[in-house]
């Protein structure tokens, strides 16, 4: 009997982890400084504290220049799904996330560049849209406050605009 249970247990975790819609594709981005990159882009949509909207977004990039790497976490609340289109979905998000990773870091005194580890908390506001094919795009602003240990310290990146594409299932 215990065995039943935990097989229905189990068949209902995979069931409704399946049921979650999910998005995978690329990101691409133009920040202050030339701070420009290309990541590998997941999001996972939850449905904690009873908020169906509210998502996940994963990405793992590299920036340009070989300046280095960086993965991130954000958790977006969706605050508006307007009906602008009779196909497909709309929706605006914003939120919190922590990203961290290497950055290249010039060393003036040994006249070498080094990969620093950096970490850093972010804000997302965006907007997508889901087409009534499985193709998603995405516009966002995310600027982040990072800190470079033995590196450049605390810097402020305050301009951030992205653009991703994403299949969607």
């Amino acid at each position: 009997m215990k065995r039943i249970i935990v097989i229905i247990a189990a068949l209902a975790v995979c069931v409704s982890a399946a049921a979650q819609p999910k998005a995978i594709g690329a990101r691409f981005g133009y920040g202050a400084d030339n701070f420009v990159g290309a990541e590998f882009s997941y999001e996972h949509n939850l449905s904690l504290f009873n908020r169906a909207d509210d998502f996940l977004e994963l990405e793992v990039g590299a920036f340009a220049d070989n300046n280095g790497f960086k993965g991130t976490a954000m958790y977006n609340f969706t605050i508006w799904k307007p009906e602008w289109t009779d196909r497909g979905d709309w929706g605006m998000y914003l939120g919190p996330g922590i990203g961290a990773g290497l950055l290249r870091y010039y060393d003036v005194a040994a006249d070498a560049y080094y990969l620093r580890p950096l970490i850093d908390l972010e804000f997302q506001f965006g907007v997508e849209y889901t087409f009534w094919f499985p193709l998603q795009v995405s516009a966002d602003i995310r600027p982040f406050i990072g800190y470079q240990v033995n590196g450049k310290g605390f810097y402020p990146h305050l301009f951030s605009v992205n653009l991703a594409a994403r299949y969607a299932f």
